[in-house]
């Protein structure tokens, strides 16, 4: 009799009920059944082929289906596994909400065409096995997936520490900002070619020695930095951006998360016109 059997100490039941749907056709007509027992902590599952007139172990599209089960059931599954035991031990320096978001980052970088991956291994090992140990096999035979996963976390490591450290930022200048006196009520700012141009509420540009040098620096500056240097320093009560150049690759993300509610994105209006 054609069979495949796969053993596996996790995830028995999980792979059982994926099995029954995803050869629920094949079972239903009489061409194979699906057998299980348990020995020690691994659980069996033989797919016993009855008419082998019809199927075989080497029939592709069966194959296929259960390389995708296997393949779905160690993305899902199994790999988070590994990534949570991973992180614990790795970085238990973490608080755990940290961590949590350390591993759902990790998840989020691994390749998105993983399960193919995984399964396009499986499906070869099963054309020339009829029993895979699904722990053997993901110890030996994804050496490569298990070490993107420390790839992955350790990128997403890299992340937390970067959010952290932003976090921290704008909590200082936050701070800063509640002590610093209003010297502009409102600041408008326009992209002219490149450079900012700052005025108030009356379309008069702003005139302070500070901003003044700033503006100039930037060849040398990021347009981020010039800007919120100088938002901070004017600590306006209300700001807006006009954005009239997308060809800006500019991130609004700090000037939103520092000054909140004081913000407002204008996207309607004509931009500056110098008076």
């Amino acid at each position: 009799m054609n069979q495949i059997i796969i053993a596996t100490s996790r995830y028995g039941d999980e792979i059982e009920a994926l099995l029954k749907i995803g050869l629920a056709e094949q079972i239903n007509k009489g061409l194979l059944n699906l057998d299980k027992y348990q020995a020690g902590k691994y659980k069996f599952l033989a797919l016993n082929i009855i008419k082998t007139n019809l199927l075989s172990s080497t029939n592709d599209c069966f194959l296929t289906k259960v390389s995708s089960i296997l393949a779905k059931i160690y993305v899902d599954f199994w790999e988070k596994d590994l990534i949570s035991k991973i992180a614990a031990f790795e970085y238990p320096y973490f608080k755990r909400e940290e961590l949590e978001r350390i591993k759902n980052n990790a998840v989020k970088i691994l390749t998105l065409d993983r399960e193919r991956e995984v399964g396009k291994k499986i499906y070869e090992f099963l054309l020339e096995n009829s029993l895979i140990n699904l722990d053997g096999f993901i110890l030996f035979r994804l050496q490569k997936e298990v070490s993107e996963i420390y790839h992955s976390l350790d990128l997403a490591v890299e992340e937390q520490i970067l959010e952290k450290e932003y976090q921290e930022f704008i909590k200082v200048v936050k701070c800063f900002l509640e002590i610093q006196p209003v010297k502009v009520r409102m600041v408008q700012v326009f992209w002219v070619n490149g450079y900012l141009v700052l005025v108030d509420e009356h379309q008069r540009k702003v005139e302070d020695e500070f901003i003044e040098n700033l503006l100039t620096q930037s060849q040398r500056l990021f347009l981020e930095d010039i800007l919120i240097s100088a938002l901070i320093s004017l600590a306006p009560e209300k700001i807006i951006i006009h954005r009239h150049d997308d060809s800006l690759n500019f991130d609004l993300k700090p000037i939103k998360d520092i000054f909140e509610e004081r913000v407002e994105i204008c996207t309607k209006c004509e931009g500056y016109r110098e008076g």
